[in-house]
């Protein structure tokens, strides 16, 4: 067997190195990442052809994960159900976005603005300096622009550039028939 690296994917922050510890046999495969670091993965694959029938070509796996310093989870923004709930199992009107700090320090939350004025923000604080939620309530009867859907921008003491997600309004679908009317069957 003799190794012979291919194109390796994904080089960005990596350099490697291949040492053979018993030719044709054993190798030792080197992978070491140099900052600066993307937040979120960093990966590297190492491709080899083998030479070998039964396993022509393999790849080693070369991998990061550097978090964030302001996580924000879910992290596509936010989601709320809007009208009335007389399920007291689903939560409407409202939603929520956990912003944590991952950074030196302590961060403070300056402020947290809706786009629409209808939209109510809070800011809580969850572990002072590292971890708050925003939570935004909608009214009732609350109908989102169609043309611009609502955000919330937030900014931080430790951050020049602002944090802006967006609210996802959802409608509850309607039941076809009402609750006091049973459904009727045919006999068919």
């Amino acid at each position: 067997m003799k190794l012979q690296l291919i194109e390796p994917k994904h080089v960005n922050i990596y350099t490697w190195a291949v040492k053979e510890i018993e030719p044709g046999r054993v190798a030792e495969v080197t992978i070491t990442p140099h900052k600066p670091y993307k937040e979120r993965s960093n990966r590297l694959y190492l491709y080899f052809n083998t030479g070998l029938s039964r396993l022509p070509e393999f790849y080693v796996p070369g991998h990061l994960y550097v978090k964030p310093r302001i996580e924000m989870r879910p992290s596509l923004g936010m989601r709320i159900i809007s009208g009335k709930s007389t399920d007291r199992y689903v939560r409407r009107g409202w939603g929520r976005v956990n912003i944590k700090y991952n950074g030196q320090g302590k961060m403070q939350i300056k402020s947290a603005i809706p786009s629409d004025p209808a939209i109510k923000v809070e800011i809580v604080t969850y572990r002072e300096g590292r971890s708050y939620y925003i939570k935004a309530t909608i009214p009732d009867d609350y109908e989102p622009d169609p043309d611009r859907k609502p955000t919330i921008t937030v900014t931080t003491d430790v951050q020049e550039k602002p944090i802006e997600f967006p609210i996802r309004v959802i409608k509850p679908r309607r039941p076809t028939t009402s609750p006091t009317q049973p459904a009727t069957q045919n006999a068919g």
